[in-house]
């Protein structure tokens, strides 16, 4: 039994779709272990999977006065240099951990966010490794960057801000540095990375449906799409009779739900959504937020699954699960991204006739969310496109490619070299 690690750094968004992903490599005959951070633990129990903990707890780091500032004034050179500063020592205290959770790893599997340290904690090892991506990460000159609030500049342009922004990676150099000088690794380079991966055509399977974004033209071999990797489903979970009963007392509802990021700003979005819903004249679903009255009922934990379905339309923050699970449902959304690659997949739904409109959460209105919501309900041809990607992305088997992956990986007959010692401070 071959024993599989898959490195989950990041937000439980980050963490639930491996915890999907990891029963299906169990039942083929892995251990499987996920690395991720203590907030997700039970997550990762309740997956029936085995939990090794990476440092750090993204739920309380994002209402910290930094990340507040950049989720309340968007991506700016100001507010990417105030949390510079905790991305650079968090990645740092994830090395020397990854390598504790590896040690006995047959496999290193690793989400976008622990890749860079992954990538050489696998070479110290001797084990391979391999990326399983929730977002589109190569440069291509089909789309900018994912992670950056940008429009299309051109297939030139595109490209040209990719390697722009591939140069932000320099940042964590010193601290890749010192992991692989622990390792017994030799000091390396940006460039010598990106060229050692294109020429090994390091793996990378990317967790997003082929008729969501379709695989660049432009790719280096190695990189591929797999379709989406759902979370676990919630068996035991039962909406509570109040939300039953909502439900059936009028029209389908539109949902709304924020994000974690959402939270410093409740009193402002929860008087915004009340006043948008009410102005859109319809009625509301809150997810996070202390809402109340006949025309709005705030809800706790979800199941999107059974809840989606029965939603007219959904406001949300654009993350890429939130996101997915919607598609599932076949339901059109408005997206209010603020972070990270939520603007991407709200230009996405736009573009693919899935959505009327993507409003930055800091640029969000009464009016203007109130009017894209009218235009997601009013105009079918949301609906139905919506409906026609449900049906496509559920003919797909997001797993299948990850099980040949890790089959290809620990079956490629070399033997596993693994360092008599290392040393980790």
């Amino acid at each position: 039994m071959s024993t599989v690690v898959i490195a989950a750094l990041g937000t439980q968004g980050d963490v639930a779709p491996f915890c999907g992903l990891g029963p299906r490599l169990r039942r083929a005959g892995h251990r499987v272990v996920i690395a991720a951070q203590a907030p997700y633990a039970d997550l990762v129990a309740n997956a029936g999977l085995e939990f090794r903990p990476l440092p750090g707890d993204p739920e309380a780091g994002a209402q910290s006065e930094e990340f507040q500032q950049y989720f309340d004034k968007g991506h700016s050179r100001r507010t990417r240099k105030g949390i510079i500063p905790t991305l650079v020592e968090g990645l740092r205290e994830v090395g020397p951990a990854l390598v504790e959770a590896t040690e006995d790893a047959d496999l290193l599997l690793t989400g976008f966010g622990a890749a860079l340290p992954a990538y050489h904690v696998g070479l110290g090892l001797g084990i391979p490794t391999a990326g399983l991506f929730l977002l589109p990460t190569a440069p291509t000159g089909d789309f900018p960057p994912a992670p950056l609030p940008m429009p299309s500049l051109g297939r030139w342009g595109n490209r040209l801000v990719h390697t722009i922004a591939m140069q932000g990676e320099r940042i964590f150099l010193a601290g890749l540095n010192d992991l692989r000088r622990d390792l017994g690794l030799a000091p390396t380079s940006l460039s010598a990375i990106r060229r050692e991966q294109h020429e090994q055509r390091w793996p990378i399977l990317y967790g997003f449906s082929q008729h969501v974004v379709a695989r660049p033209s432009d790719w280096r071999p190695g990189l591929d799409i797999a379709g989406y990797w759902w979370p676990p489903l919630q068996p035991d979970w039962e909406p509570t009779a109040e939300l039953r009963d909502f439900l059936d007392s009028g029209e389908p509802p539109v949902y709304f739900g924020y994000g974690s990021g959402a939270l410093s700003r409740s009193d402002r979005l929860i008087e915004l959504t009340v006043a948008a819903a009410r102005k859109a004249g319809v009625r509301a679903v809150v997810s996070g937020l202390p809402v109340s009255g006949d025309d709005v009922l705030g809800i706790g934990n979800v199941d999107f699954d059974w809840l989606f379905p029965q939603m007219a339309t959904l406001v949300h923050h654009g993350g890429a699960g939130t996101t997915a699970a919607g598609l599932w449902a076949g339901v059109p959304a408005v997206t209010t991204p603020v972070i990270v690659d939520q603007h991407f997949w709200g230009r996405r739904l736009v573009q693919l006739g899935a959505s009327p409109a993507s409003i930055r959460l800091p640029k969000l209105t009464v009016d203007r969310l109130a009017a894209a919501i009218r235009a997601a309900i009013d105009n079918p041809s949301y609906r139905t496109r919506s409906r026609q990607l449900r049906d496509q992305i559920q003919d797909e088997d997001g797993g299948a490619p990850v099980l040949d992956l890790v089959d290809r990986l620990v079956h490629r007959g070399q033997p596993v070299h693994r360092p008599t010692s290392h040393k980790i401070i």
